[in-house]
């Protein structure tokens, strides 16, 4: 069972909550942390510091049907003004169960600058009892007059060697095999649609993090492998059908090296695996 942030708690436990915070990290562990503290914030029934979990109160909340609860999600590419205007109206009502009312922004790196301008005003003069939970993937998006007026709390990611121990991911080797294996029977639109595969909500950011890291070590025992070939009897995943020559397969090892030092800079992802993609495809070539 996930936690409460130990900063989170401790901020409920002394009553040192604050109007505002932001929580920034990777997208899941955010929006769960984001969520965990609503439940707290709303309970009837605190555990030190920490949501019961079986009260009224957490069972709304948990189920998204909490009356002094709003959830905002992007409306398309973006936290619209209209969102913000209609959770402003909400907001101005009084609460339905004579407590804290709370509002989350899911994404909210990605308001447009009329709603960031807009949750500013709140910011600046919030009604009493009204709590604001923002969570994006990093600060740099949002503007420094809100980011001045939030605590914070920087979630950090899972290593991957903790996610390589799950047996869920072992498959993610073969996948790099296989990719590399049909590279030069594949045509330029099924590279892409393979890439796609890990730029959208199916596959987390930290699963391509996982799978870049399988593609890198298949990669990196392609190049020893195609000098010495008795090497192969030393890999986990054959590698005898990789399609890449030493030289290619080295940099291609660097091309998803330079991929991972990207992501882990919140670069857009579906960009940079069609780009890296499309490279292994000419170099299978």
């Amino acid at each position: 069972m996930t936690s409460l942030q130990p900063v989170l708690r401790q901020a409920i436990m002394h009553n040192k909550i604050g109007h505002a915070w932001l929580i920034t990290g990777p997208k899941e562990k955010r929006e769960q942390q984001s969520l965990l503290f609503a439940q707290a914030l709303l309970c009837q029934n605190l555990q030190i510091g920490e949501a019961c979990g079986i009260c009224a109160s957490c069972q709304k909340v948990k189920n998204g049907q909490h009356g002094d609860m709003q959830i905002i999600d992007p409306l398309g590419q973006s936290v619209k003004i209209e969102q913000l205007r209609n959770m402003q109206q909400t907001a101005n009502l009084c609460s339905f169960e004579g407590g804290r009312q709370i509002i989350i922004i899911n994404q909210a790196d990605i308001m447009t600058e009329q709603a960031a301008n807009s949750l500013l005003k709140i910011l600046e003069d919030p009604p009493h009892g009204l709590y604001f939970i923002l969570n994006a993937a990093t600060e740099s998006q949002l503007l420094t007059t809100i980011l001045s007026r939030c605590q914070k709390l920087r979630l950090g990611e899972e290593k991957i060697e903790e996610i390589l121990k799950n047996t869920e991911y072992k498959e993610l080797a073969q996948r790099a095999a296989l990719l590399l294996a049909d590279l030069p029977n594949m045509s330029y639109d099924q590279v892409l649609i393979f890439a796609a595969a890990f730029s959208g909500g199916k596959e987390s950011r930290l699963l391509t993090m996982v799978f870049l890291n399988e593609l890198l070590t298949y990669l990196r025992d392609a190049a020893i492998v195609s000098l010495v070939p008795q090497a192969q009897l030393l890999c986990q995943v054959p590698v005898k059908d990789c399609c890449l020559s030493f030289a290619n397969a080295l940099k291609a090892a660097e091309a998803v090296e330079e991929c991972q030092r990207l992501l882990k800079q919140n670069v857009n992802q579906k960009m940079l695996l069609d780009g890296l993609f499309l490279q292994l495809k000419e170099w299978a070539g």
